[in-house]
């Protein structure tokens, strides 16, 4: 139950915060129609890996895919530092 309800919680956060960040994208004009219809046309793909992600998530050990998201988010932040320095 505390998992759960951690998991809640940290949805509602992200939530808040992406509605809070397209909200302020929007009202300063940083979001046009071609954006719109790209997040349009992408829902479709949204709603698969949703379904897909529910799934799966029982079947697959947490510990691995855990490890890999942590080297490719620690590879993607290096290769931003890299960038931003050169």
């Amino acid at each position: 139950p505390a998992l759960a309800r951690a998991q809640v919680v940290g949805g509602v956060v992200f939530a808040i915060g992406v509605t809070i960040s397209i909200s302020a994208r929007a009202i300063a004009g940083q979001i046009s129609a071609d954006d719109l219809l790209i997040a349009a046309m992408l829902l479709p793909a949204l709603a698969v890996g949703l379904q897909l992600g529910r799934s799966l998530a029982p079947r697959v050990d947490g510990a691995p895919v855990r490890r890999a998201v942590l080297a490719v988010s620690a590879a993607a932040a290096l290769a931003l530092l890299v960038q931003s320095l050169v």
